[in-house]
């Protein structure tokens, strides 16, 4: 869509918790990627957050702290009250 940008944020404990690699998330995040893409829609990134307060640490990544949210605006330019999140 021009003038749209479109990113996937998102927690992933499994990695804490070792249910998943990081090299098993990346292939889901690439795999997402590409199935969007097939339906011309451009993911800018994926932000994640590998971290469980139980398993490893709490980190202001870690939804619903607003960390990945902050993280995407400041790299890409996103004034975030003209944006619209759906969680």
């Amino acid at each position: 869509m021009i003038g749209r940008s479109f990113f996937i944020i998102t927690n992933q404990a499994g990695v804490a918790k070792e249910i998943f690699t990081m090299e098993d998330l990346n292939i889901l995040n690439n795999f997402i990627i590409q199935e969007f893409n097939k339906r011309r829609i451009v993911i800018n990134k994926i932000y994640f957050c590998p971290h469980h307060p139980e398993y490893d640490f709490d980190c202001n990544s870690r939804k619903p702290k607003p960390g990945m949210i902050f993280k995407a605006a400041k790299e890409y330019n996103i004034d975030l009250s003209q944006s619209v999140l759906i969680g």
